[in-house]
């Protein structure tokens, strides 16, 4: 890039200079520059001011946005609840998970406010119905459970399908991780919806792990900080 500004001032110097915005004469011992003083100024601003200016506010810009990434995402928002996004996710995926005869079961307070992104707690549960309805393709029930405690929402998220081996538990969470990439592939899985589910979680500065179910199945425990 500076390459290619550096070509670019040279160019304007000879420009100006071939055009005479340089060209002097000899009078009284001394160079007296011609009338073009004007378009001479313009090509100072070109060369020397405006990229002084763009540096200056890329570094500003630059110390902001660093100084943005460490405000905590519970700072910068607003007054939400999290049982009403976790109904509105039933409402939604409930006609879903009727046609692959899986019973949901909703076992949530009326509700559970705290402070944060709607839109960010909306995804971190929407990734877990939808993981649970791609690959829990021989479950029966999934069940969601929540409480608060000491003043932290515990959530339970449990099915009754194939499962999760336990060599792959600590790795489900992991970007693009798959389990049977021939299975993801056929059920359409893209390896990123549990990631997402961390991500948020650690956000919240909260956590998340994953589990098998007695007798079978997977169940995710997920921790959020209010």
């Amino acid at each position: 890039m500076f390459n290619c500004y550096l070509l670019f001032v040279t160019i304007c110097f000879l420009d100006a200079h071939d055009d005479g915005y340089f060209a002097t004469s000899r009078g009284n011992n001394c160079y007296i520059v011609r009338k073009q003083k004007s378009i001479f100024l313009i090509i100072v601003i070109i060369i020397v001011i405006i990229p002084i200016i763009f540096f200056v506010v890329i570094i500003i810009g630059g110390e902001r946005f660093r100084e943005l990434q460490y405000v905590s995402i519970i700072e910068c928002c607003k007054s939400i609840d999290a049982a009403l996004i976790l109904h509105q996710i039933e409402e939604e995926t409930a006609a879903l998970f009727r046609e692959r005869n899986i019973q949901l079961q909703m076992n949530t307070p009326k509700t559970l406010p705290m402070q944060g992104d709607a839109s960010l707690l909306y995804s971190l549960f929407r990734n877990i119905f939808s993981n649970t309805l791609t690959y829990a393709t021989d479950a029966t029930y999934f069940r969601v459970q929540a409480k608060a405690s000491a003043g932290k929402y515990f959530f339970t998220f449990t099915d009754n399908g194939p499962g999760v081996p336990n060599e792959h538990l600590p790795h489900i969470f992991e970007r693009f991780y798959r389990i049977d990439k021939g299975r993801s592939r056929r059920l359409g899985g893209t390896g990123l919806g549990l990631a997402i589910v961390k991500n948020i979680a650690l956000q919240y500065g909260g956590s998340v792990t994953a589990s098998q179910t007695p007798g079978g199945g997977l169940t995710i425990d997920i921790e959020l900080s209010v």
